[in-house]
């Protein structure tokens, strides 16, 4: 069982604010470009690391096994935070390519009306 002081600090690590920490960032940015078949995986054991290294230690098992015993019951539908909505896709250089290669529209690109004309130099 966890101690009143882990508890207040898992609860911490849960409200801790890693979108804005440019530390973090810069280091998940180099992980999640390589594209891994499960990023929410990836993503919370960066955090873990991070935060018990960089922030405050605590035992990241003793963690899981608390947020274990602690967990909502989770409806089935998928929950739409407005930061997922804010968030562009994520796409590779080729990726990129592909697509204006294509004449697929890039979401979160604005067109100035320049598509389909011809320039001559």
């Amino acid at each position: 069982m966890s101690t009143a002081e882990s508890i207040t600090t898992f609860k911490e690590f849960e409200k801790y604010d890693f979108d804005n920490d440019e530390k973090f960032q810069s280091g998940i940015s180099s992980l999640l470009n390589n594209k891994q078949d499960n990023e929410q995986d990836l993503l919370e054991k960066a955090k873990l690391f991070y935060y018990t290294k960089f922030v405050c230690s605590f035992n990241p098992d003793a963690y899981k096994s608390w947020k274990t015993e602690n967990q909502e019951p989770v409806d089935n539908e998928e929950k739409v935070t407005e930061n997922d909505l804010e968030k562009p896709p994520r796409f590779t250089f080729q990726e990129l390519v592909d697509m204006i290669e294509k004449g697929i529209e890039i979401p979160g690109i604005i067109y100035n009306g320049l598509m389909g004309m011809s320039f001559v130099c």
